[in-house]
């Protein structure tokens, strides 16, 4: 090389350095590709980009080179509100054909698919992923073990006060996570920082007088975006697959923190996928195992729900980690130490979590099963009374959500009727959209806690309304719950774990001989597709 050209080359490289990334006023530098992947809405952006600058600095700080790439997606508030949709439109379905609420679920291998895409086609060496909802969190996670790219979990700190937002705006906000106790199970996994969800909450006792907990100080927020940009850069720089995260042992863990927080039925949907994706064995029995070990032993409130606040004034998942560190397995984590080695260092006996003092006598759930529901169904009893736990009664079928609104609001419905909504499941409903609108119905009827509620969907459900959900085979496959009729005699038992209707096995096929599948009438969808190939609630109710 001549001195010219050598002269040409060196400026040409400072030049390079010095350019500032598009929109951003990060530098490139000449390391890894690491992107960061978050919500193209503009209500993300709008919140966010004070949040992504200080990270994209950081990478680029540890020798990287960040990139903001927005993905798409569905929000949990979107398809939470089914009761005012279904009343204000007069039906199940919007204009044209089907609501935004059908798309929660699906949105998952959404996700994943765009993440697989934009690793591909942009060559990324590694992630750092900002989910802004449950499904989005579950979708990056499935393209994490589907890909292996180095990746890091953070928390979406951007929807709390110290980014110049008040806590009366931040009410009017999507919620952060609706359930999140998902995000617990990501640290459990070591997919994050193990003790970054404590943080968002802080002990302030002059605070707390007037609201349960006080948002995590400005310090603590760019303190974790300072310590993700020097992991992430150190991770895609040692090619640290992301598979090594995904194990027995990891998925493991993750049940026995699950089971330890009461357990919920979005969690079985959401770990089954995952563990399907990752390739790793996670049958419906292994989450009777983990009850059989692990009682509940992170306290309700009334409504069988556990506020976030609540839980990290008892100390958080920190506490909770170190009262079940005798049933942790060893497994690596995005912080460079063994899970069961953090456990064992936050050990302390000042835990208000004991597993000798379990909070209720029975585990959170059951997978029970029976001739209506060969493949499972989950069966949740955090906040019922004792006398719901086993029961019998008639059926009254229902082939919709809105068919059985109608009715409750009409007050055909008395007590003692077990509710059977059918046609709900993943491929029937499709979409396995949540059943909102049931629950406010009974509740507006005063029946939430007088009738059973059979289906093959999701509820959203109270933990003081009795349902058993997710019936696996659904009936749009053709099962004993497709031909059930009114009057059939149902039985179920938590504690025996089943499921059944006083239907003899000949009786069943001589039903379904008659039955024929529901015509859908949605070619040319997404959706279509989905109700096509999503594969059953036992299995996570995901693209297969």
């Amino acid at each position: 090389m001549t001195k010219l050209k050598m002269k040409k080359s060196i400026a040409q490289e400072k030049n390079t350095k010095e350019t500032m990334a598009e929109g951003s006023s990060v530098p490139f530098s000449v390391g890894p590709l690491v992107g960061i992947i978050g919500w193209n809405s503009p209500r993300f952006l709008e919140f966010h980009s004070g949040f992504i600058e200080a990270l994209k600095s950081s990478i680029a700080s540890h020798g990287c080179r960040p990139v903001f790439l927005g993905i798409s997606g569905s929000a949990d508030a979107l398809h939470a509100n089914g009761f005012h949709h279904l009343y204000k439109h007069g039906g199940e379905n919007g204009s044209n054909g089907h609501s935004t609420i059908h798309y929660g679920l699906p949105s998952r291998d959404i996700v994943a698919d765009q993440i697989e895409l934009i690793i591909q086609e942009e060559h990324l060496d590694g992630l750092v992923m900002i989910p802004w909802s449950t499904n989005s969190l579950v979708g990056m996670m499935m393209s994490s073990a589907r890909c292996g790219v180095p990746t890091l979990f953070l928390p979406n700190y951007a929807a709390w006060p110290e980014l110049n937002i008040t806590i009366e705006s931040k009410e009017k906000m999507p919620p952060v996570y609706s359930q999140w106790p998902m995000l617990a199970l990501v640290e459990a996994m070591g997919l994050a920082k193990l003790g970054t969800l404590d943080h968002i909450f802080h002990k302030d006792k002059t605070v707390q007088q007037k609201q349960p907990a006080a948002p995590i100080p400005p310090v603590e927020i760019f303190e974790s975006v300072k310590w993700g940009g020097q992991r992430i850069a150190e991770m895609s720089k040692q090619k640290i697959s992301q598979k090594r995260f995904f194990s027995q042992a990891s998925f493991h863990n993750a049940l026995c923190v699950d089971m330890a927080m009461g357990s919920s039925t979005d969690v079985v949907l959401h770990l089954t996928a995952v563990a399907y994706e990752a390739g790793v064995p996670l049958p419906l029995t292994a989450f009777n195992d983990a009850a059989g070990k692990i009682p509940q032993i992170v306290p309700f409130n009334k409504l069988g729900e556990i506020p976030l606040a609540e839980f990290a004034k008892l100390g958080g998942l920190s506490a909770l980690m170190s009262s079940l560190v005798q049933f942790i397995q060893p497994s690596p984590t995005v912080m460079g130490k063994n899970i069961a080695e953090l456990a064992r260092e936050m050990s302390y006996s000042k835990s208000p979590f004991k597993v000798d003092h379990p909070v209720k006598k029975q585990r959170g759930l059951a997978i029970i099963s029976g001739n209506l529901a060969r493949e499972g169904a989950i069966f949740r009893v955090a906040g019922l009374k004792d006398a719901a736990l086993t029961g019998s009664g008639p059926a009254r079928v229902f082939n919709s959500e809105g068919e059985c609104v109608s009715a409750i609001m009409a007050k055909k419905i008395k007590k003692g009727d077990v509710l059977v909504l059918r046609y709900c499941g993943p491929r029937g409903s499709p979409g396995m959209p949540r059943l909102a609108s049931l629950t406010r119905a009974l509740d507006e009827r005063n029946l939430n806690d007088s009738v059973m509620i059979l289906t093959d969907g999701r509820v959203n459900l109270p933990g003081h309304i009795p349902a058993i959900v997710h019936i696996s085979p659904e009936a749009a496959i053709g099962s004993a719950l497709s031909v059930l009729q009114d009057g059939d005699s149902v039985l179920w038992s938590f504690a025996d774990k089943y499921l059944t209707v006083r239907l003899t096995e000949t009786e069943i096929k001589v039903r379904l001989s008659r039955w024929k599948a529901q015509d859908k009438n949605m070619k040319n969808t997404f959706l279509y597709r989905y109700s096509k190939y999503s594969s059953s609630s036992s299995y996570g109710a995901k693209l297969v």
